[in-house]
């Protein structure tokens, strides 16, 4: 409860700020972006207890009167992200780093992803106030919604495999991915179960078969491992496993816009 309330109090704050405290809103489309940042340094008289955590994090001050203006400005977008993250996705987000670059760009996970995955987001200042972007909707929402599509596929066609999936979704139109509005690489690691390598390369077409479309390029990465090498492997180590020898067929397979499928078994 405290937190929410935290977070509406950052909110209400930074639209006060970028209003201007009661001024002409005109007279925000006047102001730089550098003007705007010395603004909000001058009206922070504290850090509060994330915004010290990642200070004690990165080696800096836990008090925001030690800190440079860069490093207090660094502290107040990254709150800003933040809450602009967990208000959006009703999520709680954790810290990775920040970069200060131009307006200022975020790394963060959702602490409910289990696989870990690395999202950005970002401030942009554009006519006297900041916009917000991130790539949460495309690294994970999308790449979970498009897991669920590839699951119901397997259950149709090819329901006895066991197998796990690493997706990435590296463009896609729309907020909801689908096979036909996205450009997909998709790595599959499998336990062994076809007889022959034939009939694991008929399988990776029936898979290409599927996510081809004419708008993007896609492409599927299959690592086909022992019984017993599969059952140590996971989202995080299976790289490792193959760099360790530990599987029984690699292929990749590049799937062409103009329909054009190759299956190629890496050594």
């Amino acid at each position: 409860m405290k937190k929410k309330l935290y977070r509406a109090i950052v909110l209400v704050f930074t639209c006060v700020m970028l209003s201007g405290c009661g001024e002409d809103s005109s007279n925000n489309k006047q102001m730089t972006e550098y003007q705007m940042s010395k603004k909000m340094i001058e009206e922070t008289t504290e850090l509060n207890d994330r915004q010290k955590e990642i200070m004690k994090k990165e080696g800096l001050s836990e008090n925001y009167s030690e800190l440079k203006d860069r490093q207090k400005e660094a502290a107040i977008k990254i709150e800003m992200l933040m809450c602009y993250l967990e208000d959006k996705y009703d999520t709680e987000f954790v810290y990775e780093s920040y970069n200060d670059e131009y307006d200022g760009t975020l790394a963060a996970r959702a602490l409910d992803d289990n696989r870990c995955r690395i999202i950005q987001a970002s401030l942009d200042w554009k006519n006297g106030e900041y916009t917000y972007s991130d790539t949460y909707n495309r690294v994970v929402l999308a790449a979970n919604d498009y897991e669920n599509l590839f699951d119901e596929f397997m259950m149709e066609n090819y329901p006895e495999p066991d197998y796990f999936l690493d997706i990435n979704v590296a463009d896609m139109d729309g907020e909801k991915v689908t096979t036909d509005n996205s450009s997909v690489s998709l790595k599959i690691v499998l336990k062994s179960y076809f007889e022959t390598k034939e009939e694991y390369e008929q399988f990776l077409k029936s898979v290409a078969e599927w996510m081809q479309n004419d708008k993007y390029h896609n492409s599927i990465y299959c690592q086909v491992m022992d019984k017993e090498d599969f059952e140590e492997a996971n989202y995080f180590n299976y790289t490792r496993l193959m760099r360790e020898d530990r599987y029984k067929y690699r292929f990749d397979v590049d799937i062409k816009t103009d329909g054009r499928i190759k299956v190629e078994e890496l050594n």
